[in-house]
């Protein structure tokens, strides 16, 4: 059984998460961050790999943007970040960012949580 100690020093480990979007950064800034498959934003400890999803997403969207949304961990409900469903079989979202460096949150991402939008667009 792992220690209520080592669940908080292992979430500090993880202050920010980072999602690659390629929706309009100002659009982000207003609505947050939208649940999509299995209602869930998903999220990474690597910021090059949320820029590569932005521009694969830019096929799915039509659009033309590459937005990099840094979000505060500590705003988050921890009860809804759980393991990649698509990409591994862990639970846990920390055991998943370390098996594939995503993770999924249970719902939306509103802007109060966001602490930086950039826009990366060429």
């Amino acid at each position: 059984m792992l220690s209520k100690e080592f669940i908080v020093e292992d979430t500090h480990a993880h202050t920010e998460l980072w999602h690659g979007t390629s929706e309009p950064a100002d659009v982000i800034q207003q609505q947050g961050l939208r649940g999509g498959r299995h209602h869930a934003v998903f999220l990474t400890d690597n910021p090059d790999l949320a820029l590569e999803y932005a521009v694969s997403d830019q096929e799915r969207t039509g659009n033309d943007y590459v937005t990099l949304v840094t979000v505060n961990v500590n705003r988050l409900d921890h009860k809804k970040l759980v393991g990649d469903l698509d990409h591994t079989t862990v639970d846990n979202w920390i055991d998943s960012l370390k098996e594939t460096d995503q993770c999924m949150y249970l719902g939306d991402i509103p802007p109060n949580m966001i602490t930086q939008v950039e826009d990366y667009t060429d």
